[in-house]
């Protein structure tokens, strides 16, 4: 029969001050290679303050009272004098029916801090120097497997899984001060993002050639990643952000009116039909692909646990890619090129910490940018010229402290 045991070490200790001996449920898995079935049972894994080398098992008799074995034991185990919170881990395999080599006895340093130190011993030998290194778990983290020999027999293995569950962290005395040592704070930070966009280019004047008024509007998508290096203090967040878009104009709309709209009466059957007098172009311009915004961002923090919102704004300057716009193609000598135009950002993004001075976000963005060809709209004879580029978009990316 090959035995699996899920060692689970649900440390209900409430506080240093209460660091009398407990006994934990563990769940053990045994599977039947005759039936093809896994049945579960419990087995008492038993812990108390380490002292010395020497491990108490009076009371761990007391639970098992068919083990037969001394009530002192002699380990060999490192020198945790600079460890704080120290337990000895004490379980039983096949109900000890083997007697001593049924005992497995592990040693867990800095039991209350972040991280939780385990010094097993897989031969089981009682000697802690001759099992390579020892094994550092923060909760949440995978399990760890660790084949356990009684009389380091390798016909006699059995696997234990070895976790700190991320569930149990407060009993584990972590507490708040864990989740504020998880997040970015006075610090550097490095993050990357990317996102979609959709809005549209409009601008309208009144066009002085033929007295009345000229609109053109072209709807846009934008695919973009970018990079962006903050200072990250408590409440604020300052930085720099360069973001690459690609984007894609869909059927632009030149509508130049050439008249008064028009009533008139069909003679026939009598039906009015409105004349709008408008000459209307249709993707006679060629903008440009890409383009590279870049700037300076300033964000505040609203702390909400392990999640932050955090409202923020951009503002720099757009770069296109290639630096021109034609108007219209068919006219090849009318090519005007772009300018460094600048633009603005807002937006509000949530922020989720991962530990380890990560963590991911995600938002919502508006960018207005001012679209000014150089030369273009002077080369009109216009006056009453309003322009609009603004595209929406939402970012996904992941940041992390430099520290």
């Amino acid at each position: 029969m090959h035995l699996k045991k899920t060692l689970l070490l649900i440390a209900s200790l409430f506080s240093a001050a209460y660091l009398s001996a407990q006994q934990i449920t563990i769940p053990q898995l045994y599977e039947d290679k005759i039936g093809k079935q896994t049945m579960e049972s419990t087995v008492d894994f038993y812990t108390y303050r380490y002292t010395s080398n020497k491990i108490d098992l009076r009371t761990f008799k007391k639970i098992h009272p068919n083990l037969d074995a001394p009530d002192f034991l002699e380990i060999q185990a490192p020198d945790l004098s600079e460890n704080k919170g120290s337990m000895v881990l004490l379980g039983l395999l096949d109900n000890g029916k083997d007697g001593m080599n049924s005992i497995v006895i592990w040693v867990a340093a800095n039991y209350f801090n972040k991280e939780v130190t385990f010094f097993v011993d897989p031969n089981m030998d009682r000697n802690y120097y001759n099992d390579g290194p020892a094994i550092i778990l923060k909760p949440g983290q995978r399990k760890q497997k660790i084949k356990v020999m009684p009389n380091g027999d390798e016909a006699l293995a059995r696997e234990l899984f070895l976790q700190v569950p991320r569930d149990r962290a407060k009993l584990l005395g972590y507490g708040d001060t864990r989740l504020k040592k998880r997040k970015i704070n006075n610090q550097l930070a490095i993050g990357i993002h990317a996102g979609f966009g959709s809005g549209s280019l409009e601008y309208d004047y009144d066009n002085l050639d033929t007295g009345f008024p000229t609109w053109y509007n072209v709807n846009v998508t934008e695919k973009n990643v970018g990079l962006n290096l903050t200072y990250n203090f408590s409440k604020f967040i300052l930085g720099i952000n360069a973001t690459y878009q690609n984007t894609f104009f869909y059927t632009s709309y030149l509508n130049v009116r050439v008249d008064n709209p028009e009533l008139r009466i069909d003679p026939n059957s009598g039906r009015e039909i409105l004349i709008d007098n408008v000459d209307i172009d249709r993707n006679k311009d060629i903008h440009a692909k890409n383009r590279l915004q870049w700037g300076l961002m300033a964000g505040y923090r609203f702390h909400l646990g392990n999640m932050e919102v955090q409202p923020l704004v951009i503002a720099g300057m757009t770069t296109y890619l290639p630096g021109r716009y034609t108007p219209d193609f068919s006219f090849e000598e009318q090519v005007f090129n772009y300018g460094s135009n600048p633009f603005l950002e807002g937006g509000i993004r949530a922020e989720f910490a991962t530990g380890n001075g990560g963590a991911f976000f995600l938002g919502v963005h508006a960018n207005h940018t001012w679209w000014e060809p150089e030369g273009y709209f002077e080369s009109l004879n216009q006056k009453n010229l309003n322009i609009r580029f603004m595209v929406w978009k939402g970012v996904l990316g992941y940041r992390m402290a430099i520290q």
